[in-house]
C-alpha cells in the first residue's frame, strides 16, 4: 500500500512514525521546509503509548500546576499525568528516528489533491504522483476575526532563587493590562530558570514589545535582574476547523479539528488520533478519523470562547473555576479529551452559572 503524508508537524510526523510500524508500508512524506520554526508543546503523560516518541525527548515535566487570580490561587496535583513539554524539533527528529528505510522525505510544495476511485493524486510543482490513501496535516484557512491564542515568551535566567521546579502556572492573570484575556504563562526548569511567557486571546495581535513589556513587569516582582536566553513567539487560531474527508484523502490534525478551542492544547489530541488511525490502516478497515474529543466538549469550548469574547472578566472567574471544580485526574482528562461525563457535570456544576448560561444561550 501506498501512502502519502503531507506536512511534518506533530500530526504528519508522529502518523508517519505510526505507520512506519508495519512492514509492506510505502510511505511518502511531502515537507517543503526544511526546518520549521521551534516551540514547546506541552501534554499531561498518562502513560499512553501513543506519547512514546514525545516521552523519549521530554525536555521537562512538573506534578503540580497552578492558577493564579489576584488573592486566588488553584494548586492542582497532577502527579498521575504529569504536565510535560517537549521541543518541537526534538519531536520531529525523534519521529524520525522512527521512520522505516523506505520512508521518503520530498522536499515539495504540494500543490492539490484529487481522488478516483481507484487512487489518490498529490500534484506538486514538478510531478504527480498516485497513492492508496493521502493523509493531509496542511493547517486549514480560518474565518476572518477568529480569536487567537497569540503570545511570545522567554526563557530567563534570574541572578536569586525565584521559581518553584515543581510547579507549572498554567495561567496567572496578574498584572492585568489593557489587553481584556491576559495571562502569564510560566514553565521553571529550575529554581532560577523559566520560561516566562505572555498570552492573549483576541482577534487581533499585539506588537512584540507589548509583550516583552508585559513579562518584565511580572519578572520585577521576583527580582529585579535578569538575563534573557532565548525567545519564541507565536498564535494559533481558536477555531474547532474540520475540512471534508474524501474517500481516500483524509483531513488530519488541525485540519481535521484535533485543536482543544479554548485552551490551544492539540498536542496531545494529534498524537492520539495518529496511533488510532494507524491501527486502523494496520487492520484494513474502513478510515474513521477519529474526533479530539467529545461533541460535548467541544460545546463546552465554544461557550468558553464565546464568554472570553463577550465578557472577558467574567470568562476569567469561568477558567479559575475549572481547577477548583476538578481534581488532578479529572482535570487531565477532560484537557485531553474523552473525559467521564462525571467529569464533564462536576466542572458544568462548578463553573458560574449566569455567565456561563448567557454564554451558552449567546446573551
Amino acid at each position: 500500500m501506498k501512502i502519502a503524508v503531507i506536512g511534518m508537524g506533530a500530526s504528519g510526523a508522529s502518523l508517519a512514525s505510526f505507520l512506519s510500524a508495519k512492514e509492506g508500508l510505502e510511505i511518502s512524506i511531502f515537507e517543503p521546509a526544511l526546518s520549521r520554526k521551534n516551540h514547546l508543546w506541552g501534554f499531561w503523560d498518562d502513560g499512553s503509548p501513543s506519547f512514546e516518541a514525545a516521552r523519549n525527548c521530554r525536555q521537562h515535566s512538573w506534578d503540580s500546576l497552578a492558577f493564579v487570580h489576584g488573592e486566588q490561587r488553584h494548586q492542582v496535583d497532577v502527579a498521575k499525568s504529569p504536565y510535560s513539554v517537549v521541543n518541537s524539533r526534538d519531536f520531529i527528529q525523534s519521529c524520525k528516528k522512527g521512520l522505516s528505510e523506505s520512508t521518503r522525505i520530498n522536499r515539495e510544495s504540494v500543490i492539490s489533491l484529487y481522488e478516483n476511485p481507484r487512487e489518490a493524486i498529490v500534484k506538486t510543482g514538478e510531478r504527480e504522483e498516485s497513492f492508496d490513501l493521502v493523509f493531509d496535516s496542511r493547517p486549514p484557512k480560518f474565518p476572518t476575526n477568529t480569536m487567537q491564542q497569540h503570545f511570545l515568551g522567554r526563557w530567563v535566567e534570574m541572578s536569586s532563587p525565584v521559581f518553584d521546579p515543581e510547579t507549572a502556572t498554567l495561567m496567572d492573570f496578574r498584572p492585568r493590562p489593557e489587553e481584556p484575556f491576559h495571562f502569564i504563562y510560566v514553565l521553571p526548569v529550575s529554581r532560577t530558570r523559566a520560561l516566562i511567557e505572555s498570552t492573549c486571546y483576541s482577534p487581533a495581535t499585539r506588537e512584540e514589545n507589548w509583550y516583552r513589556r508585559r513579562i518584565h513587569d511580572y519578572l520585577q516582582v521576583y527580582c529585579e535582574d535578569y538575563e534573557i536566553l532565548e525567545e519564541e513567539s507565536g498564535q494559533i487560531p481558536l477555531h474547532s476547523h474540520s475540512s471534508s474527508q474524501g474517500k481516500r484523502i483524509k483531513s488530519i490534525g488541525l485540519r481535521s479539528g484535533t485543536l482543544r478551542a479554548s485552551s490551544g492544547y492539540a498536542f496531545a489530541q494529534n498524537l492520539i488520533q495518529s496511533q488510532k488511525i494507524a491501527e486502523q490502516v494496520f487492520e484494513s478497515v474502513d478510515l474513521s478519523i477519529p474526533d479530539s474529543c467529545l461533541p460535548m466538549e467541544k460545546w463546552m469550548d465554544e461557550v468558553m470562547l464565546r464568554l472570553i469574547r463577550q465578557r472577558p472578566e467574567q470568562a476569567i472567574e469561568a477558567m479559575m473555576a475549572v481547577p477548583g471544580a476538578l481534581d488532578g485526574q479529572d482535570f487531565t482528562e477532560f484537557m485531553t479529551g474523552y473525559s467521564k461525563a462525571r467529569t464533564r457535570l462536576s466542572l458544568m456544576w462548578g463553573l458560574p452559572k449566569a455567565p456561563m448560561i448567557s454564554a451558552a444561550l449567546g446573551w
